[in-house]
């Protein structure tokens, strides 16, 4: 009596799915890493994306100096003309550009 009614639920169940590759979208790790697209001399404002609190407001300050392959080396003259290097994509996925500052002037050489 039950046997009857439990094989038309499972026949229910048993329906195929066809799965289907879904291309495009954002793009990828490029896309995020905002820092790598900043020319040397800029300079920026960035700060934490994830807060600890209220009072974790804190927000610094930097200037690019040089971009190698997977790393940056900053410039923070706020704490006595202090370079540190960090990686390009983790710092650009734990921090949130703010504010760009000041971006260096492309002059054309002209030869005289």
């Amino acid at each position: 009596m039950l046997k009857p009614l439990l094989e038309e639920e499972e026949k229910d169940f048993r329906k195929v799915v066809d799965l289907k590759l879904i291309t495009g979208g954002k793009g990828g790790d490029d896309d995020k890493n905002w820092l790598k697209k900043l020319e040397p001399g800029t300079t920026f404002l960035f700060r934490s994306i994830a807060r600890r609190g209220p009072d974790d407001l804190a927000i610094g300050r930097a200037a690019v100096v040089y971009h190698y392959d997977n790393a940056t080396l900053l410039y923070d003259n706020l704490n006595q003309e202090h370079y540190f290097i960090v990686e390009t994509a983790p710092f650009s996925n734990t921090q949130r550009l703010m504010q760009v500052l000041d971006v260096p002037n492309k002059q054309e050489e002209t030869v005289s």
